[in-house]
């Protein structure tokens, strides 16, 4: 995150003023793991440790940009927004009761890296929620 100096030139005694302009870190897109499905088809618990290692580079890489950043990247890079009711699995109960109300409309959808494996969920200001690990495309149909 790198910090650029804008200097402004005063027209009559020619004094510098610098100002620091820093990245903002709030803009970065954070991921939660917290309300994760209990399905096991749909957790971390059936994926392979190289299924692991791609989501956490899937996630290591879309966390150091922010959200507009990822918006503008195509569905492979970035993220696919899907409607609630293309998405089958089964969503945590305390995600629903506490969370859901507030969410960005539609599910959002990143691919692991180097995978056909998805990782499905909301998003609440800059915070990406996982519900769902889909590594065998069950979750909703690819119009194969």
């Amino acid at each position: 995150m790198g910090k650029r100096k804008i200097n402004l030139n005063r027209s009559n005694d020619r004094e510098k003023i610098k100002i620091e302009q820093k990245e903002r870190y709030h803009d970065l897109l954070t991921f939660n793991l917290s309300y994760i499905s209990n399905d096991k088809n749909f957790n971390l618990k059936h994926c392979n440790k190289i299924q692991k290692s791609a989501l956490l580079d899937s996630i290591f890489e879309l966390s150091s940009m922010s959200k507009i950043k990822i918006l503008g990247l195509d569905k492979f890079k970035g993220l696919e927004n899907l409607d609630d009711k293309l998405v089958n699995f089964s969503m945590s109960n305390e995600f629903k009761k506490n969370r859901l109300r507030n969410c960005e409309k539609g599910y959002w959808i990143f691919r692991f890296k180097g995978s056909d494996c998805r990782c499905i969920g909301k998003i609440i200001d800059n915070v990406f929620y996982i519900l769902c690990i889909d590594t065998q495309l069950k979750a909703y149909s690819h119009g194969k």
